[in-house]
Protein backbone atom coordinates (compact mmCIF):
# COMPACT_ATOMS: atom_id res chain seq x y z
CA UNK A 1 0.00 0.00 0.00
CA UNK A 2 1.57 3.59 -0.90
CA UNK A 3 1.62 5.90 2.09
CA UNK A 4 1.87 9.80 1.53
CA UNK A 5 2.54 12.64 3.62
CA UNK A 6 3.06 16.27 3.65
CA UNK A 7 6.13 18.30 4.99
CA UNK A 8 6.83 21.92 5.06
CA UNK A 9 9.35 22.29 2.30
CA UNK A 10 11.48 25.09 4.26
CA UNK A 11 11.98 22.03 7.16
CA UNK A 12 13.34 19.62 4.13
CA UNK A 13 15.08 21.57 1.65
CA UNK A 14 17.03 18.71 0.37
CA UNK A 15 13.94 17.17 -1.05
CA UNK A 16 13.45 20.77 -2.64
CA UNK A 17 16.40 20.88 -4.14
CA UNK A 18 16.14 17.33 -5.63
CA UNK A 19 12.86 18.11 -7.08
CA UNK A 20 14.19 20.96 -8.43
CA UNK A 21 17.04 19.20 -10.23
CA UNK A 22 14.73 16.29 -11.36
CA UNK A 23 12.44 19.45 -13.07
CA UNK A 24 15.31 21.15 -14.51
CA UNK A 25 16.27 18.29 -15.83
CA UNK A 26 12.89 17.07 -17.32
CA UNK A 27 12.88 19.97 -19.67
CA UNK A 28 14.14 20.48 -23.21
CA UNK A 29 17.29 21.95 -23.93
CA UNK A 30 16.19 25.01 -24.84
CA UNK A 31 14.24 25.97 -21.50
CA UNK A 32 17.23 24.53 -19.97
CA UNK A 33 18.95 27.83 -20.31
CA UNK A 34 15.94 29.86 -19.06
CA UNK A 35 16.42 28.66 -15.49
CA UNK A 36 19.60 28.12 -13.03
CA UNK A 37 21.60 25.25 -12.63
CA UNK A 38 22.06 25.89 -9.29
CA UNK A 39 19.11 26.00 -6.66
CA UNK A 40 17.70 29.04 -6.21
CA UNK A 41 17.53 30.25 -2.91
CA UNK A 42 14.22 32.17 -3.17
CA UNK A 43 12.57 29.08 -3.37
CA UNK A 44 12.85 28.82 0.53
CA UNK A 45 11.94 32.44 1.51
CA UNK A 46 8.39 31.89 0.87
CA UNK A 47 5.54 29.26 2.07
CA UNK A 48 5.75 25.83 -0.01
CA UNK A 49 5.13 21.87 0.87
CA UNK A 50 6.04 18.83 -0.68
CA UNK A 51 4.68 15.29 -0.72
CA UNK A 52 6.30 12.19 -0.08
CA UNK A 53 5.37 9.23 -1.52
CA UNK A 54 6.61 5.89 0.53
CA UNK A 55 9.46 8.33 1.76
CA UNK A 56 10.18 9.32 -1.41
CA UNK A 57 9.81 13.58 -2.49
CA UNK A 58 7.02 13.09 -5.08
CA UNK A 59 5.72 16.40 -5.99
CA UNK A 60 6.41 19.99 -5.17
CA UNK A 61 4.54 23.01 -4.60
CA UNK A 62 6.35 26.68 -2.98
CA UNK A 63 3.95 29.70 -3.28
CA UNK A 64 3.91 33.70 -2.49
CA UNK A 65 1.66 36.25 -1.68
CA UNK A 66 1.20 38.97 -4.09
CA UNK A 67 2.64 42.52 -1.96
CA UNK A 68 0.77 44.57 -4.82
CA UNK A 69 -2.27 42.61 -5.82
CA UNK A 70 -4.52 42.36 -2.18
CA UNK A 71 -5.55 38.17 -2.03
CA UNK A 72 -3.36 36.97 -4.71
CA UNK A 73 -1.58 33.96 -4.13
CA UNK A 74 1.14 33.18 -7.03
CA UNK A 75 3.18 29.48 -7.82
CA UNK A 76 6.73 29.94 -7.79
CA UNK A 77 8.04 26.42 -8.39
CA UNK A 78 5.46 23.12 -9.45
CA UNK A 79 7.08 19.57 -10.44
CA UNK A 80 5.85 16.30 -10.02
CA UNK A 81 8.35 12.95 -10.65
CA UNK A 82 6.87 11.32 -13.36
CA UNK A 83 6.44 8.17 -10.77
CA UNK A 84 4.83 10.16 -8.42
CA UNK A 85 0.65 8.66 -7.95
CA UNK A 86 -2.42 10.82 -8.67
CA UNK A 87 -2.97 10.42 -5.18
CA UNK A 88 0.14 12.26 -3.91
CA UNK A 89 -1.07 15.27 -6.52
CA UNK A 90 -3.99 15.59 -5.34
CA UNK A 91 -3.29 15.51 -2.00
CA UNK A 92 -0.44 17.84 -2.51
CA UNK A 93 -3.22 20.86 -3.88
CA UNK A 94 -5.71 19.86 -1.46
CA UNK A 95 -3.02 20.81 1.47
CA UNK A 96 -2.18 23.78 -0.83
CA UNK A 97 -5.85 25.53 -0.43
CA UNK A 98 -5.99 24.04 3.02
CA UNK A 99 -3.18 26.52 3.84
CA UNK A 100 -3.72 29.97 2.43
CA UNK A 101 -7.19 31.87 2.82
CA UNK A 102 -10.42 31.05 1.02
CA UNK A 103 -10.74 34.21 -0.10
CA UNK A 104 -8.11 34.16 -1.73
CA UNK A 105 -6.95 34.27 -5.99
CA UNK A 106 -4.87 31.85 -7.14
CA UNK A 107 -2.35 32.04 -10.44
CA UNK A 108 -0.45 28.45 -11.03
CA UNK A 109 1.60 28.74 -14.26
CA UNK A 110 3.55 25.60 -15.48
CA UNK A 111 6.18 24.82 -17.43
CA UNK A 112 5.29 20.76 -17.40
CA UNK A 113 4.47 18.39 -19.28
CA UNK A 114 0.68 18.27 -20.40
CA UNK A 115 0.45 14.79 -19.37
CA UNK A 116 1.12 15.53 -16.03
CA UNK A 117 -1.54 14.85 -12.92
CA UNK A 118 -1.42 18.33 -11.86
CA UNK A 119 -3.77 19.92 -14.67
CA UNK A 120 -6.74 17.04 -14.11
CA UNK A 121 -6.19 18.18 -10.57
CA UNK A 122 -6.78 21.65 -10.83
CA UNK A 123 -9.52 21.78 -13.15
CA UNK A 124 -11.00 19.23 -10.64
CA UNK A 125 -10.81 22.00 -7.90
CA UNK A 126 -12.66 24.21 -10.61
CA UNK A 127 -9.35 26.16 -11.77
CA UNK A 128 -9.43 27.87 -14.88
CA UNK A 129 -6.79 27.08 -17.66
CA UNK A 130 -5.38 29.26 -20.36
CA UNK A 131 -2.91 27.85 -22.93
CA UNK A 132 0.40 30.55 -23.86
CA UNK A 133 2.51 30.82 -26.73
CA UNK A 134 6.10 30.83 -25.75
CA UNK A 135 7.69 33.00 -29.00
CA UNK A 136 11.06 33.62 -29.46
CA UNK A 137 12.80 36.18 -31.96
CA UNK A 138 16.90 36.04 -32.95
CA UNK A 139 16.88 39.16 -35.57
CA UNK A 140 15.65 42.34 -35.10
CA UNK A 141 12.11 43.30 -36.57
CA UNK A 142 12.01 44.87 -39.54
CA UNK A 143 11.23 48.10 -40.44
CA UNK A 144 7.20 49.36 -39.67
CA UNK A 145 5.37 52.26 -41.00
CA UNK A 146 6.19 54.22 -38.01
CA UNK A 147 2.69 56.62 -37.30
CA UNK A 148 3.11 60.55 -37.77
CA UNK A 149 2.90 62.89 -34.69
CA UNK A 150 4.44 60.14 -32.10
CA UNK A 151 7.05 60.80 -29.69
CA UNK A 152 9.23 57.29 -28.73
CA UNK A 153 10.66 57.91 -25.70
CA UNK A 154 13.19 55.23 -24.14
CA UNK A 155 12.28 54.30 -20.30
CA UNK A 156 15.37 56.21 -19.21
CA UNK A 157 14.35 59.47 -20.68
CA UNK A 158 10.88 59.12 -19.20
CA UNK A 159 10.48 61.30 -16.63
CA UNK A 160 8.28 58.82 -13.82
CA UNK A 161 6.03 60.97 -11.46
CA UNK A 162 3.00 60.22 -9.72
CA UNK A 163 0.80 62.24 -12.52
CA UNK A 164 2.41 59.68 -15.47
CA UNK A 165 2.44 56.33 -13.25
CA UNK A 166 -1.38 56.97 -13.35
CA UNK A 167 -1.03 57.44 -16.92
CA UNK A 168 0.42 54.30 -17.71
CA UNK A 169 -1.67 52.35 -15.21
CA UNK A 170 -5.23 53.74 -17.02
CA UNK A 171 -3.30 53.21 -20.38
CA UNK A 172 -2.70 49.60 -18.86
CA UNK A 173 -6.33 49.14 -17.31
CA UNK A 174 -7.96 50.40 -20.67
CA UNK A 175 -5.95 47.91 -22.80
CA UNK A 176 -6.96 44.61 -20.83
CA UNK A 177 -10.29 45.91 -19.74
CA UNK A 178 -12.92 42.79 -21.00
CA UNK A 179 -10.02 40.91 -22.88
CA UNK A 180 -8.79 37.53 -21.74
CA UNK A 181 -5.58 38.65 -20.09
CA UNK A 182 -7.57 41.00 -18.03
CA UNK A 183 -9.59 38.45 -16.96
CA UNK A 184 -7.55 35.82 -15.86
CA UNK A 185 -4.38 38.35 -14.72
CA UNK A 186 -5.63 39.88 -11.24
CA UNK A 187 -3.20 42.65 -11.44
CA UNK A 188 -5.35 44.32 -14.57
CA UNK A 189 -8.59 44.12 -12.96
CA UNK A 190 -8.61 47.42 -11.50
CA UNK A 191 -6.64 50.70 -12.41
CA UNK A 192 -5.43 51.02 -8.77
CA UNK A 193 -3.82 47.27 -9.18
CA UNK A 194 -2.62 48.29 -12.24
CA UNK A 195 -0.35 51.16 -10.91
CA UNK A 196 1.19 49.18 -8.06
CA UNK A 197 2.00 46.21 -10.73
CA UNK A 198 3.44 49.40 -13.01
CA UNK A 199 5.34 51.19 -10.15
CA UNK A 200 6.87 47.64 -9.01
CA UNK A 201 7.62 46.70 -12.24
CA UNK A 202 9.81 50.01 -12.93
CA UNK A 203 11.74 50.14 -10.07
CA UNK A 204 12.62 46.16 -10.14
CA UNK A 205 16.55 45.52 -11.02
CA UNK A 206 15.33 43.31 -13.60
CA UNK A 207 14.00 46.27 -15.49
CA UNK A 208 15.71 47.53 -18.84
CA UNK A 209 15.11 50.49 -18.85
CA UNK A 210 17.48 51.36 -21.90
CA UNK A 211 15.51 49.25 -24.18
CA UNK A 212 12.38 50.06 -22.81
CA UNK A 213 9.67 52.41 -24.68
CA UNK A 214 6.69 54.45 -23.94
CA UNK A 215 4.48 55.70 -27.69
CA UNK A 216 3.73 59.58 -26.53
CA UNK A 217 1.02 61.88 -28.40
CA UNK A 218 1.53 65.91 -28.30
CA UNK A 219 3.44 68.24 -26.53
CA UNK A 220 2.20 66.96 -22.79
CA UNK A 221 3.69 63.60 -24.06
CA UNK A 222 0.51 61.87 -23.23
CA UNK A 223 1.34 57.56 -23.14
CA UNK A 224 -0.61 56.06 -25.88
CA UNK A 225 1.59 52.79 -25.96
CA UNK A 226 4.65 50.52 -24.22
CA UNK A 227 7.06 48.13 -24.28
CA UNK A 228 8.35 47.10 -21.11
CA UNK A 229 11.29 44.30 -21.03
CA UNK A 230 13.01 42.90 -18.08
CA UNK A 231 16.59 41.31 -18.20
CA UNK A 232 16.79 37.34 -18.48
CA UNK A 233 20.43 36.96 -17.33
CA UNK A 234 21.09 33.47 -17.33
CA UNK A 235 19.03 32.68 -21.24
CA UNK A 236 20.90 36.01 -22.22
CA UNK A 237 18.18 37.20 -23.02
CA UNK A 238 15.29 40.29 -22.83
CA UNK A 239 11.58 39.28 -21.65
CA UNK A 240 9.19 41.45 -23.26
CA UNK A 241 7.21 42.15 -20.27
CA UNK A 242 4.50 44.07 -21.28
CA UNK A 243 3.29 45.60 -24.48
CA UNK A 244 0.03 47.15 -24.74
CA UNK A 245 -1.56 49.96 -26.57
CA UNK A 246 -4.58 52.27 -25.90
CA UNK A 247 -7.56 50.79 -27.19
CA UNK A 248 -8.43 54.15 -29.21
CA UNK A 249 -4.90 53.71 -30.99
CA UNK A 250 -5.17 50.18 -31.82
CA UNK A 251 -4.53 49.12 -35.55
CA UNK A 252 -2.39 52.68 -36.36
CA UNK A 253 1.11 50.72 -36.22
CA UNK A 254 2.09 51.56 -32.86
CA UNK A 255 2.35 47.85 -31.91
CA UNK A 256 4.34 46.89 -34.58
CA UNK A 257 6.68 50.10 -34.12
CA UNK A 258 7.29 49.59 -30.16
CA UNK A 259 8.38 46.09 -30.66
CA UNK A 260 10.53 47.42 -33.75
CA UNK A 261 12.54 48.90 -31.40
CA UNK A 262 12.46 46.39 -28.53
CA UNK A 263 13.60 43.82 -30.68
CA UNK A 264 17.13 46.54 -31.75
CA UNK A 265 18.64 45.51 -28.91
CA UNK A 266 19.16 41.76 -30.43
CA UNK A 267 23.35 41.54 -31.36
CA UNK A 268 23.95 44.60 -29.99
CA UNK A 269 26.65 43.35 -27.70
CA UNK A 270 23.50 42.97 -25.30
CA UNK A 271 20.86 40.06 -25.43
CA UNK A 272 21.21 37.08 -28.17
CA UNK A 273 16.82 36.61 -28.23
CA UNK A 274 14.03 38.33 -27.17
CA UNK A 275 11.29 36.35 -24.90
CA UNK A 276 7.54 36.64 -24.89
CA UNK A 277 4.36 35.01 -24.38
CA UNK A 278 0.91 35.67 -26.24
CA UNK A 279 -2.26 33.85 -25.25
CA UNK A 280 -3.30 31.02 -27.52
CA UNK A 281 -6.77 33.19 -28.84
CA UNK A 282 -5.32 35.99 -29.10
CA UNK A 283 -4.16 36.17 -32.59
CA UNK A 284 -3.93 39.71 -33.48
CA UNK A 285 -0.94 39.68 -31.56
CA UNK A 286 0.39 36.06 -32.16
CA UNK A 287 0.28 37.23 -36.02
CA UNK A 288 2.21 40.67 -35.52
CA UNK A 289 4.78 38.87 -34.06
CA UNK A 290 5.39 35.87 -36.27
CA UNK A 291 4.69 38.41 -39.47
CA UNK A 292 8.18 40.19 -37.48
CA UNK A 293 9.94 37.03 -36.79
CA UNK A 294 8.65 35.81 -33.86
CA UNK A 295 8.93 31.95 -34.37
CA UNK A 296 7.02 29.47 -31.77
CA UNK A 297 8.93 27.74 -28.97
CA UNK A 298 6.73 25.84 -26.97
CA UNK A 299 3.23 25.90 -25.17
CA UNK A 300 2.49 26.60 -21.18
CA UNK A 301 -0.37 26.76 -19.26
CA UNK A 302 -1.69 28.94 -16.55
CA UNK A 303 -4.18 28.23 -13.95
CA UNK A 304 -6.15 31.08 -12.55
CA UNK A 305 -9.07 30.76 -9.17
CA UNK A 306 -10.84 32.97 -7.83
CA UNK A 307 -12.83 32.94 -4.18
CA UNK A 308 -15.60 33.71 -7.21
CA UNK A 309 -16.02 32.22 -10.21
CA UNK A 310 -15.53 34.01 -13.12
CA UNK A 311 -16.60 33.43 -16.61
CA UNK A 312 -13.43 33.95 -19.74
CA UNK A 313 -14.66 36.07 -22.33
CA UNK A 314 -13.57 35.15 -25.87
CA UNK A 315 -12.32 38.20 -26.98
CA UNK A 316 -9.11 38.58 -29.61
CA UNK A 317 -8.03 42.17 -28.85
CA UNK A 318 -6.35 41.81 -25.87
CA UNK A 319 -2.91 43.77 -25.79
CA UNK A 320 0.36 41.57 -27.03
CA UNK A 321 1.77 41.05 -23.36
CA UNK A 322 1.09 38.63 -20.33
CA UNK A 323 2.63 38.83 -17.18
CA UNK A 324 5.39 36.93 -15.15
CA UNK A 325 6.64 38.34 -12.00
CA UNK A 326 10.03 40.55 -12.68
CA UNK A 327 11.20 39.98 -9.62
CA UNK A 328 13.00 36.72 -10.57
CA UNK A 329 14.45 35.19 -13.26
CA UNK A 330 13.29 31.58 -12.60
CA UNK A 331 9.53 30.18 -14.71
CA UNK A 332 7.58 27.83 -13.48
Amino acid sequence: MEHFHIRDSREVPDALRQLYESYRASLPPFKQEFVGKAFPSLLLAGSGIICFQNNLPAAALTWNVSPTVPGLVTAEFYFEQTWAAGNAVELLIAEYLKAVPQSNSHCVELWISPGAKIHQVLLGEGFQQMERQLLELTSKAPEASCPQGVNFIRLDNFHITPASLQELSELLFKAYWNTVDGVFFEHYRTPAFCQQYVSKFVESPYCDVRNSWIACLGADNRAVGMALGCVWPKARALYLEQLAVHPSFCGHGFGRELFRRFSSVIGAGGARRIILTVSKDNSIPSTMYRSMGARFLDMEIAYFKKATTVHFCKKTEAPFSRRRGCETDQPV
